[in-house]
């Protein structure tokens, strides 16, 4: 939880497959304590984090997924989430 401070911001993303992806409104930016809340109280919440695998060796919350947001294949990558989850981007 400690790496959660050092986050400027926190995107929660829902239904990242829908036609709705494009719309920057539909990624809410949260708190840092409101995400942590979220990923405290509800264990199916999935952590991204976006930086680059080098970044990511350094140090990440436990459990986070490692989506390189500096990839070619990045907004691919986002099309293959799964969109009945709910994803904190970070």
């Amino acid at each position: 939880m400690r790496l959660f401070t050092s986050v400027v911001g926190l995107l929660a993303l829902a239904a990242c497959g829908s036609p709705s992806m494009s719309d920057p409104s539909s990624y809410p930016d949260i708190s840092v304590a409101d995400a942590a809340d979220l990923v405290a109280r509800d264990a199916s919440v999935v952590v991204l984090d976006i930086r680059t695998p080098e970044e990511y060796a350094a140090g990440h919350l436990p459990g986070a997924v490692l989506v390189d947001c500096q990839s070619k294949g990045f907004a691919d990558q986002l099309r293959t989430l799964d969109p009945s989850k709910t994803y904190v981007m970070h």
